[in-house]
């Protein structure tokens, strides 16, 4: 009889093929149960490492000044508009005209208002205190004298160490000038400005003085150098697209510090301001002084019509019939002829003004009289976009894209 399906046979009775029947499952549990024996036998490799990884960012974070940011915000707005703020990317500032809050942005983070800064608070100058694992910045409450080098021009650094005692008398050494070491050491007394290597050096008592014995390390770093960090730590941005609020953010390994750069750049900001508006004023004044002059002798000579219109034609003061009537009548046409020569003078005063090659960025003067709200506003206009344009320029040049695309006159 023939095998069946072909199958190959082995002594009449069909060939089974032997497999292994045990389950997949239990060969994958016994590798896992393998790989955690070897990890287990080798234990205490797993531990070194995690010591040793919680070892090094223990002692990364203690090496690492901390950084605090402080934080500050302006509301660019018009005091006397009774609405809310103005819509979109532009508001109504204090003096008239609108205001590009982009170019506010600009203007706070420029490296002027930064200088402004720099030399008022004396940022140029730093002092540290070695700490356990890293120098400490030493300022405001923290600090009890303030130093300041005289002779040193703005792009030169300096170092030295301060050494002070608890009797207000101090040493200074280690001097370092333009990265070249300077032999030398000087003592003095707090409240003197002493003749040191690197040249006079001004130590004053600050608010906080106290005696006490402190080491520091004193570093004079160029202007440009403390401008580029203040630039570079500080964060100026809108609220929103349509705020007219401005916030200001900045980041400093002292928090005493930050707060006083950002009101320090909020009072200088609002000083530029009030510059602009005295400018504007000033402009404005001698405008009106001129146009005085002139309406005082229009009058005058109102008057001396009147009285010999009166003589020649014998009418007594206080005449009151129809010759009265009449002189009124001349009266009120003499100054209607008046108001409109005032505005016709008005009109060309404005032309001249903007024709004439030296007033090509000078303020136009505000409330030249001109009876159209239009020119008002247009010149409103102009003077705050001129502002703008001369605040730009001040952290900028006449190459910069911003100015040469949208403040540039043909």
């Amino acid at each position: 009889m023939l095998p069946l399906n072909n199958q190959p046979v082995n002594g009449g009775y069909p060939m089974v093929n032997a497999t292994s029947s045990a389950p997949k499952g239990g060969s994958a549990y016994a590798k896992v149960i393998e790989m955690l024996m070897v990890f287990a036998s080798k234990w205490y490799w797993f531990l070194l490492c995690l010591a040793l990884g919680l070892a090094g960012s223990y002692f990364y974070l203690q090496a690492t000044p901390p950084i605090y940011t402080r934080s500050a915000s302006i509301l660019i707005k018009n005091d006397m508009q009774s609405g809310g703020g103005a819509s979109g990317a532009s508001a109504i500032n204090m003096f008239g005209g609108s205001v590009d809050v982009q170019n506010e942005l600009f203007t706070l983070r420029s490296s002027s208002l930064a200088e402004s800064t720099v030399r008022n608070l004396h940022l140029e100058v730093n002092c540290y205190a070695q700490g356990r694992f890293h120098e400490e910045i030493i300022y405001g409450t923290n600090l009890s004298v303030q130093i300041v080098p005289l002779d040193l021009n703005d792009s030169e650094s300096a170092e030295f160490m301060f050494d002070l005692k608890n009797d207000g008398t101090y040493v200074m050494s280690d001097f370092v000038r333009g990265g070249e070491k300077v032999s030398g050491s000087i003592t003095g007394k707090v409240g003197r400005t002493v003749r040191t290597p690197i040249g006079q050096i001004e130590v004053n008592k600050s608010v906080n003085f106290a005696p006490q014995e402190i080491t520091l390390r004193v570093e004079r770093t160029p202007i440009h150098a403390a401008v580029n960090k203040i630039t570079s730590s500080l964060d100026v941005s809108a609220v929103s697209d349509m705020s007219t609020i401005i916030k200001l953010s900045y980041n400093d390994e002292s928090p005493q510090r930050a707060e006083d750069v950002l009101s320090t750049i909020i009072a200088v900001y609002n000083e530029n301001w009030v510059k602009d508006c005295n400018r504007r004023s000033v402009s404005t004044s001698e405008f009106i002084g001129e146009r005085l002059e002139v309406i005082e002798k229009e009058l005058g000579n109102v008057e001396t019509d009147i009285s010999n219109f009166k003589s020649e034609n014998l009418i007594p003061a206080g005449q009151s019939d129809v010759a009265s009537i009449y002189i009124s009548q001349a009266t009120s046409a003499t100054a209607q002829s008046t108001e409109i020569s005032n505005q016709l003078h008005m009109a060309r005063y404005v032309r001249n003004y903007l024709t004439n090659e030296a007033n090509k960025y000078t303020l136009i003067p505000a409330n030249q009289g001109v009876n159209s709200p239009n020119i008002s506003g247009q010149i409103a206009e102009y003077n705050a976009l001129l502002l703008s344009r001369n605040n730009l320029l001040s952290a900028s040049s006449l190459q910069n894209p911003i100015i040469q695309e949208n403040f540039e006159m043909p």
